[in-house]
């Protein structure tokens, strides 16, 4: 793998031909009508496909580094994969609730269908959002691969404390955001920051667990205790991810952050994807990597 710290496009440009490029590379149609080949009724692996070889989706809670690995997997030879594209599509706060399997199953099936019916290698998104269906991705389309990034609890807290004093979204509830906007309704966005409320899961104030959704108690609005907040996410998300590797041994990687600046790391986990370490098309934009990977 080059150098992470090579000469190279910066952040911003990447950001600007990432919705490009996928358009030339992606079709959003897998069959006639626009609908995956999976059938939501069937609960057999689809078939393989000659297109891409591997869909490879990213998951973690966010702030530790998925921006960082789409840019660094992009590079990979005739691949292509984004970072939380489309969200609007796919994002239902619902799916983190207690939710049916068609439903878990017709959201992993717009995803799928999005990577067929092309001549890419590999191609993918990574975004915290695809958790509730990451089980239902391995179990429909046998060319799924999961990376899991992972980062310290501590140090996700307060890269998330400092998100919110910048963006002033409160991702777990609409009532919380709307005291701290000032607003009447939870329709009323002022930054397009908000447009991303819908992906993460909503806590109730107050109350028990009894109906298996999740909660945050004695949630405070002046001085409001955010990090009870981004703790109780962080500690949800890795226990809905419990259990899926051991399933899925081969087709499911854990990375931690810092493994991002890990040269070492980085080539096993491209060979792990059945890519040579010389498959490189360019080098990692400057900055996104060493000392600051993003989310």
């Amino acid at each position: 793998i080059k150098s992470l710290n090579s000469i190279s496009p910066s952040y911003e440009q990447l950001e600007m031909r990432k919705d490009k490029s996928l358009q030339e590379e992606v079709s959003p149609a897998a069959t006639p009508g626009g609908k995956s080949n999976v059938d939501d009724d069937d609960d057999d692996v689809a078939p393989a496909h000659s297109h891409p070889r591997i869909i490879l989706i990213g998951v973690g809670t966010g702030r530790c580094g998925t921006l960082s690995l789409s840019a660094m997997l992009s590079l990979l030879r005739n691949s292509h994969v984004t970072h939380e594209y489309q969200h609007s599509e796919i994002c239902k706060e619902w799916l983190w609730m207690p939710s049916s399997e068609q439903e878990r199953r017709e959201a992993a099936g717009k995803v799928i269908g999005r990577y067929n019916d092309s001549e890419s290698e590999m191609l993918g998104d990574v975004a915290f959002y695809h958790l509730p269906y990451v089980e239902n991705l391995l179990d429909m389309d046998e060319r799924v691969m999961i990376v899991f990034l992972e980062r310290e609890k501590d140090g996700y807290v307060k890269s998330a404390l400092k998100w919110f004093n910048h963006t002033r979204s409160y991702p777990f509830s609409h009532k919380i955001q709307r005291m701290i906007r000032g607003e009447d309704t939870i329709h009323t966005y002022v930054s397009s920051v908000d447009s991303f409320m819908a992906c993460y899961p909503k806590y109730r104030l107050s109350g028990d667990d009894n109906d298996g959704s999740l909660n945050i108690s004695n949630t405070r609005i002046k001085g409001l205790d955010l990090s009870q907040g981004y703790t109780r996410y962080w500690e949800n998300y890795h226990g809905a991810f419990a259990g899926i590797k051991e399933k899925f041994p081969s087709r499911v990687r854990h990375l931690e952050m810092k493994e991002l600046n890990n040269d070492k790391a980085m080539g096993e986990l491209v060979e792990w994807l059945g890519f040579s370490t010389h498959e490189m098309s360019g080098s990692v934009p400057h900055g996104v990597h060493k000392h600051k990977a993003r989310s």
